[in-house]
């Protein structure tokens, strides 16, 4: 029996990343193909993620089988008319001056793939979905279990209108992001982890028309055109991020710091002296914004590691654990990043921060926290101008950007120096 497909390798070569590895299930070792009608079906997966792939074949019958990864290096190059003969236990791959054969597996030991049934899907643009998953370099598998995960939550706020949002974190830097969905669908949310991400990975690259998310018992289920992902579910709780974005307030009898309780409240007691004070006596530190673009803040965060990276210390000492922090000193008009390699003298770069405030701050942070923060945010937008904000000398730094699919931002935990 002869089956005509194209040259598919590259496209096979971007799912290699979702196979099984070798103490997984020999089955998901091996691309699942299957042959019906006028599509031929390949499917990669692991036991905690996978895609599935359309492309056009002409089949005279149906069959499965699968075949190792090196049939991508066996069929790259061969062109748009590629003849396989199917055998119980090899393909024989011909085209042109080629005639070569690969070794396959009976199809009858794949595990069950997971399905779905609902019929209610949040449908989402490629855009905005490219969007979602730029939040997962945040994540931190080494930190725990939970900041392993990317978080997806969803939310109806009109009738067919929804926002979907994702985030994830480490343990000193987290993103967020927001954007519009289609679908009459309850409040939820979903935990996955960040390495699954790479099967969306591989569905976005191929999505010629919007996406259907699906949520099943176990999984979330993506579908677009001719490509379905699915992802496994964690079953751990996600830490409650809300206290970094609340307000801060100055207890007036101690001096020391809190958070502002979401809810409206005519008085607040101090979490440290437990004195009550009306919200119109609290102080509240003064909060600085400014624009700059991330493509300069980039540069100088860039130069900052390059230099530290080569330097050493004198007498050709090596570079201690703390040359590894730099201060942002916020000026009007500019920020001066200033950071040691070890030298007597620090160094500085200088990029500009345009604000209508007149600040004075001097703020500690980790070069690679800030680097981590800034480019991730530049992926997903670019090198147009962010909204920096700092809530004050002791708090964290907030990257955000908004895009025409949402706001995006990224935040960037301060360091003692």
């Amino acid at each position: 029996m002869k089956i005509y497909i194209s040259d598919i390798s590259a496209d096979l070569k971007a799912m290699t990343g979702l196979l099984g590895r070798g103490n997984e299930a020999t089955a998901f070792q091996f691309f699942h193909f299957a042959f019906q009608e006028k599509t031929l079906e390949v499917t990669a997966a692991n036991l905690g993620s996978g895609v599935t792939r359309g492309f056009p074949a002409q089949v005279e019958t149906p069959v499965t089988l699968l075949v190792p990864p090196g049939f991508i290096d066996v069929i790259a190059g061969l062109g748009d008319v590629i003849a396989l003969t199917i055998t119980a236990d090899e393909i024989r791959v011909q085209a042109g001056a080629f005639d070569g054969t690969v070794k396959c597996l009976a199809a009858d030991d794949y595990p069950q793939l997971p399905t779905t049934q609902l019929e209610r899907p949040i449908t989402i643009t490629p855009a905005a979905f490219n969007q979602l998953l730029g939040v997962s370099p945040y994540a931190d598998p080494a930190a725990s279990p939970a900041l392993e995960g990317v978080l997806f939550s969803w939310k109806t706020y009109d009738k067919g209108h929804m926002k979907m949002s994702t985030r994830a974190a480490s343990t000193a830097a987290l993103a967020l992001t927001t954007v519009a969905a289609r679908g009459e669908n309850e409040a939820g949310e979903a935990l996955v982890t960040s390495t699954s991400i790479n099967a969306l990975k591989v569905l976005l690259r191929a999505a010629t028309t919007d996406i259907e998310i699906f949520k099943g018992q176990g999984h979330l289920v993506f579908k677009s055109t001719a490509v379905t992902a699915w992802i496994g579910l964690l079953s751990i709780s996600y830490p409650d991020f809300g206290p970094l974005f609340a307000r801060q307030f100055a207890c007036p009898a101690c001096s020391r710091r809190g958070n502002l309780p979401q809810q409206a409240l005519k008085t607040v007691t101090c979490q440290h002296c437990q004195q009550e004070t009306p919200i119109d006596q609290l102080v509240f530190p003064k909060h600085v914004s400014g624009v700059t673009e991330t493509g300069t803040l980039s540069t100088g965060l860039a130069k900052a590691i390059r230099h530290i990276a080569i330097g050493n210390g004198e007498n050709g000492s090596k570079v201690t654990a703390s040359a590894y922090n730099a201060i942002f000193a916020v000026q009007p008009g500019q920020i001066a990043l200033t950071y040691h390699t070890g030298a007597s003298q620090p160094s500085t770069y200088v990029f500009p921060f345009n604000t209508d405030d007149e600040p004075d701050l001097q703020i500690g942070f980790n070069l690679h926290i800030l680097e981590k923060a800034v480019h991730g945010i530049e992926n997903v937008i670019g090198g147009q101008a962010i909204t920096l904000g700092f809530t004050d000398e002791k708090g964290q730094l907030v990257l955000r950007a908004q895009t025409s699919e949402g706001p995006f931002i990224a935040v960037a935990m301060p360091v003692a120096l």
